[in-house]
């Protein structure tokens, strides 16, 4: 997986991937995911000519409000050596918010 520091889409995509891997679809379409199971995966950063370990870790479904009002969105986890990263997830599997722990960044899609 590469990862590059300007394009927040890779971390959408290493979503994907855990999604695929970690999660099955029940026989109504809905996405069942294990509760704090953590992948790893490889990544691969050509900005910083560095490569490092991920993890990936389904929080479960959380309430977030958006401009459209509150959204019933799934929460993942990623975390490396350089910092922690939440994700909310719609049900199309966008992000529609993203937050940097502890680096007061945050953001959400229109």
């Amino acid at each position: 997986m590469i990862l590059d520091d300007y394009f927040f889409i890779h971390r959408e995509v290493l979503a994907w991937k855990y999604l695929g891997a970690a999660c099955k679809q029940d026989n109504k379409g809905q996405l069942q995911c294990p509760l704090k199971q953590r992948a790893q995966m490889g990544t691969l950063n050509p900005h910083q000519h560095a490569s490092a370990a991920m993890s990936v870790e389904f929080l479960g479904r959380e309430k977030v409000n958006l401009k459209g009002g509150p959204q019933d969105l799934l929460k993942l986890e990623l975390k490396n050596e350089s910092g922690t990263w939440q994700l909310w997830l719609d049900d199309q599997f966008k992000v529609m918010r993203m937050l940097v722990v502890g680096e007061n960044t945050e953001v959400v899609r229109d």
